[in-house]
């Protein structure tokens, strides 16, 4: 049974991203008190320091200072700190419905800060600032209230972009509680009609949960357990782990535990990892838990809670999650234990980075408890056998300390890994083929893509000779595990060819020669329109994809907006066509320069 003397329940020294250093005479192996008086050192330390960044401070507002950005109950779809690709989601989805235009409304008082139109990522968002301190974000919009919408076009006309980063003078376009300032939408990579909506400190642009405001919504569901992972390896920062998962039931006493009644057994350094999920009262959507806490032997080892985030902290999401799994099978294993480099300050207790070793067989009873932001509550109790580590393996790949750069050649490619690209020590295989694609250019292998990258590695190319045409046209293409290309652009001088990657995995190289396409739509020449008509045209890359357009009306720019999911450029009427001929010009460029023209002659009724 469990020996207090067996279990290596204790801070390790290199623990060191909240600055808390907690030394091993204050723990006394046997005696268990002593661990209960380093966890409330540490968990004082760490409150202390969040509070020193603003994180965990008292709130300057009440609940009763904001009011909700839609009408009625909210529908959410998506939670704060929800495990997405290379992110951690920094708000929350609220549905519309399956549709757009519902009103979007200021929680509070305050000035539009900002207004940003994109392609991707959030397409047309807005940012409020308020008085407080916060500052509200509203995202994936498909229109502005007319007076932030006049003030967007005249700044659209002025530098001849649709895509813009506009941040207004702070008295230029108050709000007050309760005004409408855009509508509902499904614009930028949004797959879907639904607003994201955020909460950030003004002065850092700290993410802050937003349900923290006191939104309304309806929660009664407690969250679920999927899957329990074990994850072991005979080195004490778990590198070249393995895992073993184990299935799950919910037992008539409400918790969960391992479904064929199985003690959970391990060797080595020992991590856990489990998959779960929540639901809403109203939404169908899997949504993620707020807080995890994992106790041994009754003692809490690891307590993580998501009520903010600080700006720079969202691709941490690869560290904390298991990324092979969600990148793969889009499941979210929430680690129960941290990577050396991963400086979330999200935990209250993290003991030994939440690892688990034993110089002796032991058998530690486990409990598992996570819940979501109303506080509903799941508990997974089992019973882990620990057993000593057995041989430490060896390979032949390239090592990878994350604390130092390094430096790989094998001519004609040359890798630059920058200190802290990975948020641990990694073993890289690097080669290249033998064989070539169709254009006699090598195939890359540089280590594992399930492998997350947090900085970007330098790749450098180096040709003596190649084809004329290909200059400054050759892209780097990285191959997903579905197969699925993915485009990088590089940097031409010379004889080299740089690329900043944040994939590992297998590249090759390829020349992009084909021009953009420009097609269909109701833009024909010598056709007759209303001035009433959206206007249509479609525009596609194959390769390398689309860098900008523009377009012109009687040779003075014109407003096309794009909704890449669709290939489409559009305009709706405005009022800037008048009655008769109008000739129309648009220019279309690739990443790599390739360049595409359409004119057309349109008579307007």
């Amino acid at each position: 049974m469990f020996n207090a003397e067996n279990l290596n329940l204790k801070v390790n020294n290199s623990f060191d991203n909240n600055n808390v250093h907690l030394p091993e005479s204050y723990i006394f192996a046997g005696m268990l008190t002593k661990y209960v008086l380093v966890f409330r050192i540490y968990l004082l330390a760490n409150l202390l320091f969040n509070n020193f960044l603003g994180l965990n401070a008292q709130a300057p507002w009440t609940e009763e200072s904001f009011r909700s950005p839609l009408d009625g109950t909210l529908d959410i779809s998506g939670t704060f700190c929800e495990i997405r690709s290379h992110h951690f989601h920094t708000g929350i989805d609220i549905r519309t419905g399956g549709v757009e235009g519902k009103p979007i409304y200021a929680i509070a008082d305050g000035y539009v800060s900002r207004i940003n139109v994109s392609t991707y990522g959030y397409g047309k968002a807005i940012y409020i600032t308020h008085p407080n301190g916060l500052t509200s974000v509203y995202a994936h919009l498909s229109a502005f209230h007319p007076s932030i919408h006049q003030a967007l076009r005249s700044k659209q006309y002025e530098v001849q972009s649709w895509e813009v980063d506009f941040k207004p003078d702070s008295g230029a376009l108050p709000v007050k509680k309760g005004q409408i300032i855009a509508y509902g939408g499904n614009t930028g990579s949004s797959l879907g009609p639904h607003l994201h909506f955020e909460i950030r400190r003004t002065h850092t642009q700290d993410w802050i949960n937003p349900l923290l405001i006191g939104l309304p919504y309806k929660d009664t569901k407690a969250p679920q357990f999927k899957r329990l992972r074990v994850y072991a390896s005979n080195d004490s920062m778990l590198h070249e782990r393995k895992h073993k998962d184990y299935t799950l039931k919910l037992t008539q006493s409400g918790q969960y535990a391992i479904a064929d009644g199985s003690t959970v057994r391990a060797s080595g350094f020992v991590g856990l990892g489990v998959d779960v999920q929540d639901f809403q009262d109203l939404s169908g959507f899997r949504n993620d838990i707020h807080q995890m806490k994992v106790t041994a032997a009754g003692v809490l080892i690891y307590h993580i809670r998501f009520d903010s985030l600080p700006n720079a902290f969202a691709r941490y999401s690869n560290a904390h999650a298991d990324f092979f799994e969600y990148m793969t099978n889009s499941k979210r294993i929430h680690r129960a234990f941290r990577l050396p480099n991963l400086p979330l300050n999200n935990y209250l207790t993290l003991v030994n980075h939440g690892i688990l070793h034993s110089h002796k067989q032991s058998t530690i009873p486990i409990t598992v408890e996570i819940s979501d932001f109303k506080n509903n509550t799941s508990k997974l109790v089992f019973s882990l056998q620990l057993d000593p580590p057995g041989a430490t393996l060896t390979n032949s790949h390239q090592h990878i300390g994350y604390r130092s750069s390094h430096f790989l050649s094998l001519p004609p490619v040359t890798v630059r890994i920058p200190e802290g690209a990975f948020y641990e020590d990694v073993d890289v295989e690097f080669k290249l083929y033998d064989t070539l694609n169709k254009f006699k250019l090598p195939y890359l292998h540089l280590g594992n893509m399930h492998t997350p990258v947090h900085k970007e590695i330098d790749v450098e190319f180096e040709f003596s000779s190649l084809p004329e045409e290909w200059h400054g046209k050759l892209v780097l293409i990285h191959f997903n595990h579905k197969n699925k290309p993915r485009t990088y652009e590089l940097r031409h001088q010379n004889q080299l060819h740089h690329a900043k990657i944040k994939d590992l995995g297998l590249f090759t190289l390829w020349p992009d020669l084909a021009a953009p396409l420009i097609y269909g739509g109701n833009m024909k020449d010598s056709s007759t329109l209303s001035v009433q008509t959206t206007l249509k045209l479609y525009i596609d890359d194959d390769l390398s994809g689309i860098r900008n357009y523009s377009c012109k009306m009687d040779n003075e720019w014109f407003l096309m907006e794009y909704e890449y999911k669709d290939k489409l450029l559009y305009h709706k009427s405005e009022g800037r066509i008048a009655p008769g001929w109008h000739r129309f010009e648009f220019q279309v460029e690739d990443m790599v320069g390739n360049r595409s023209t359409y004119t057309c002659s349109i008579l307007f009724t």
